[in-house]
C-alpha cells in the first residue's frame, strides 16, 4: 500500500509533464519530417527539412553567435564567481548573506524588465555613452553595431547570472574542511596557490554542475537579444546584421513569422541533439577530471 501511496503522490506530476512536456517534444519530432505551414496539409517530407538546415548559412550563423556568447560569457561567470566568492568566504566567513543577496538579485528579477533597462542605458543617448561621453570616449553604438551588439548583450547576460555563480561557490566553499587551508599555509602556500590547489579541486563537482547548467541555458539564449535589439531598436531581434541572432530567435522566426512549423521543428531537433551532446562532453570531463 505504501508504494501504491507513492505513486499517486507522483501522479499529477506525471500527467502534467506527459501533456506539456512529453507530448509536444514526440509532436515537435514528427513534425519534423513534414511540410507543414499554417494553412496548408501537412506532407511526409522525410529528412528534407534536415537537409536544408545544413545548408542554411542563417542557422550556421545563429549557432556561430551562440558559441561566441558561451565562449565568453560563461567562463567570465565562472572565474568572476569564484574570485568573488572566494574574497566573500575568506573575508566574511559565513556572515555573507546579506552580500550574497545583493548579488543574486539580479538572477530573480524579471528578465523582461532588465532587457528594456539595459535597452534605454545603451542606447545612443542612454546613460553608458553619456558617462563614457565624459572620459573622452565618445559615444558608441552599443544597439546598432555589429561590432558592439555581441557586447552589449554579453554584458547583460553575465550581469543578469553572475549571481547564481557566486552563491553555489560560496556554498562549495563553506563546506571545505579547514584543515586543507591551515595544512598549506604551514607549507607556505599563498591565497593564489591554496584557490588553485585546494579550492578548485574541492569544488569541481559544482563547477561541472554550474557548466553543463550554463550550456544548456547558452544555447536557448532568446529573450536578452530579442529585447534588445528588437521593439525600438530597429535592427531586428537578430540584432545589426543578425550578429546577435542565436537559434532560438531563429526557430522563433521560422515558425511563427513563416509559419514553417515542420522547418521550425527540424531546427529545434538538431538544437536539442547539440545541446544533450555539449552537455554530455562537459559532464564526462567534468567527472573524469574528479
Amino acid at each position: 500500500m505504501t508504494n501504491r501511496s507513492a505513486y499517486l503522490y507522483i501522479l499529477p506530476f506525471g500527467v502534467i509533464f506527459a501533456v506539456f512536456g512529453l507530448y509536444p517534444i514526440l509532436y515537435s519530432a514528427v513534425l519534423s519530417f513534414q511540410d507543414y505551414q499554417l494553412g496548408i496539409p501537412a506532407t511526409w517530407s522525410g529528412f528534407d527539412n534536415y537537409a536544408r538546415a545544413l545548408q542554411d548559412s542563417s542557422f550556421w550563423l545563429s549557432l556561430k553567435n551562440v558559441v561566441l556568447l558561451m565562449g565568453v560569457v560563461l567562463p567570465c561567470q565562472l572565474v568572476f564567481g569564484f574570485f568573488i566568492a572566494t574574497i566573500m568566504h575568506a573575508k566574511l566567513g559565513r556572515r555573507t548573506g546579506v552580500l550574497a543577496g545583493i548579488y543574486y538579485l539580479p538572477v530573480v528579477a524579471n528578465l523582461v524588465v532588465v532587457s528594456l533597462l539595459f535597452q534605454a542605458l545603451f542606447q545612443q543617448h542612454g546613460l553608458v555613452n553619456y558617462l563614457i561621453g565624459g572620459l573622452g570616449l565618445g559615444p558608441l553604438s552599443w544597439l546598432t553595431s555589429p561590432t558592439w551588439a555581441p557586447i552589449t548583450t554579453m554584458i547583460l547576460i553575465f550581469w543578469k547570472g553572475v549571481g547564481w555563480y557566486i552563491v553555489f561557490l560560496l556554498a562549495g566553499l563553506r563546506n571545505i574542511d579547514p584543515t586543507y587551508y591551515e595544512a598549506a599555509k604551514l607549507d607556505g602556500a599563498n591565497s593564489f596557490q591554496q584557490a588553485i590547489h585546494i579550492s578548485v579541486p574541492q569544488l569541481r563537482p559544482i563547477i561541472t554542475f554550474l557548466l553543463v547548467l550554463g550550456i544548456i541555458s547558452g544555447w536557448q539564449i532568446f529573450t536578452e537579444p530579442a529585447l534588445l535589439f528588437g521593439g525600438n531598436s530597429g535592427t531586428g531581434r537578430g540584432g545589426p546584421a543578425n550578429s546577435v541572432l542565436t537559434p532560438a530567435i531563429y526557430i522563433y522566426q521560422q515558425g511563427f513569422t513563416t509559419m514553417d512549423f515542420g522547418y521550425a521543428s527540424a531546427l529545434s531537433m538538431i538544437l536539442a541533439l547539440i545541446t544533450i551532446v555539449a552537455s554530455g562532453i562537459a559532464l564526462r570531463i567534468g567527472r573524469r577530471e574528479s
